[in-house]
């Protein structure tokens, strides 16, 4: 579907990006020059109260883009967590007043209770994160959505409900089998639609750049896929095995520019390969009465109507209940996406004992992804006719790459956004790098086999492969 990206110049159709997928870039938003400052200043005061005045001096001269310099990775969740608590009302009004002035949405519009602060080091400093601490956001959510209750009684009701019907629903999800060993500092989003986590349809995501968002630690977006059904694991919540997908469109963002998209578009965390800290923040509004997929894991029903937030009635929270409040997406449905980039052959016996694929298989700018019972290898001919072999299962959490895209350069990790040389395997993070085979082409096949210095054990495939 067609996919439109637009600056301030004019105002963003809301029932484009419902419909079409349209997704837009706003310079400056509804009382940017009011909240920008008021959002940077609670990050230096949660800095000052979480490692000392020392270090927010530090970020102040360096800025928010250089927070992993001065704040242990440790403590990433819990800055989060306070600058969450320190701009919640301020924020919720800073997204009423983005609907109604940036969106023209007329009442009543809702404002999700969620908000998340995202601030992201560079993978090469957060992979070092032992464990970290946790801040008391159950605790901080149950106390703000008691008072709540107290003026609206059909919380409590609702709360009670969902734990009766929900177990068996919220038992199957298990994000952490996804990623591995990594701590959470480190973890980033694979690639998604929000309502699989029980998110409401037609929402528009507010994805606000704060600090060193840049095109190597962005958010993506698959606009070739949006309105085309996606195949994805009940477990883990990201891609299943096999569904290939379109080409990655990674959003450069400067500080302080504001990205409108419908989270119904397939979208990804890229892992923050660069030198910086990506620090941003995501609200979202829903322009009509929020409609869940009730069959969702959980469902987020708490929202701030638009009448109660323009009198900045902050107390007052609306439930949607999703067994009530069913529904489906604006979009017309389009044919699941078609992807020929990537041919799947089983090669029904070790790597050792015979060939990956005949010559003929491996034309130029088509992948073949074998299946020996010992490997999964990814091959690939150059122009010059060289022929190129790797592992193909991604280093960062085990992604099957054969579902990627790629160009006559890199193929494109399906999962978090890592790209990975044709020429050497090597990636655009040094950590990275996909293990090669060595390839010997004679009598009109392929063989492959381990390099002797290179022996190693393949990495772990990811859970739903």
């Amino acid at each position: 579907m067609a996919t439109i990206s637009k600056t301030r110049d004019e105002r963003p159709d809301a029932s484009a990006i419902l419909s079409q997928g349209a997704y837009y870039i706003l310079d400056r938003c509804a009382s940017h020059g009011d909240v920008y400052p008021l959002v940077c200043e609670a990050f230096y005061g949660g800095v000052a109260a979480l490692v000392g005045r020392d270090a927010e001096a530090a970020v102040r001269r360096d800025g928010l883009a250089m927070l992993h310099k001065h704040v242990p990775t440790e403590k990433v969740l819990l800055l989060e967590e306070h600058v969450r608590l320190a701009l919640k009302e301020t924020l919720l009004y800073w997204s009423y007043r983005v609907g109604k002035e940036d969106l023209g949405l007329p009442h009543p519009f809702y404002v999700d209770h969620l908000i998340v602060i995202r601030i992201h080091f560079p993978y090469e400093v957060a992979r070092h994160a032992k464990t970290a601490e946790m801040p008391a956001t159950a605790k901080n959510d149950f106390l703000d959505h008691a008072a709540s209750a107290l003026r609206n009684p059909r919380i409590i009701v609702n709360q009670v409900s969902r734990a009766i019907r929900r177990p068996r629903l919220n038992a199957s999800y298990d994000p952490d089998q996804f990623h591995g060993a990594l701590a959470k500092p480190a973890r980033s989003h694979g690639a998604h639609i929000d309502t699989w986590y029980g998110h409401s349809f037609d929402g528009i995501n507010l994805w606000w750049s704060i600090d060193g968002v840049t095109v190597d630690n962005t958010v993506i977006l698959y606009p070739d896929m949006f309105g085309r059904p996606v195949d994805y694991d009940v477990k883990s919540m990201y891609l299943a095995r096999g569904q290939q997908v379109s080409e990655p469109h990674q959003v450069d963002l400067r500080p302080g520019q504001l990205l409108l998209f419908n989270p119904e578009m397939l979208h990804s965390t890229q892992v923050n390969v660069s030198d910086r800290t990506r620090v941003a923040l995501t609200t979202r509004i829903n322009p009509h009465t929020p409609k869940f997929n009730d069959e969702a894991p959980f469902n987020f029903e708490h929202w701030h109507s638009s009448v109660d937030l323009e009198r900045r009635r902050f107390k007052a929270l609306r439930v949607f209940p999703a067994g009530k409040h069913r529904g489906a997406p604006s979009y017309e449905a389009q044919p699941k996406l078609e992807a020929h980039q990537t041919m799947h052959l089983s090669a029904g016996c070790a790597m050792s004992e015979g060939p990956a694929c005949k010559s003929e298989d491996l034309a130029p700018g088509r992948k073949v992804a074998v299946d020996f019972t010992d490997a999964k290898a990814l091959l690939w001919r150059t122009a010059a006719g060289e022929v190129k072999a790797y592992s193909r299962l991604c280093p960062h959490v085990g992604v099957d790459l054969a579902d990627g895209w790629h160009d006559g350069d890199v193929v494109h990790c399906p999962g978090h956004g890592l790209r990975f040389s044709w020429r050497d395997g090597a990636s655009n993070c040094a950590s990275f790098g996909l293990r090669a085979f060595t390839v010997e082409e004679r009598d009109g096949k392929i063989y492959l086999s381990r390099a002797a210095a290179a022996l190693k054990a393949e990495p772990a495939e990811r859970i739903g492969a």
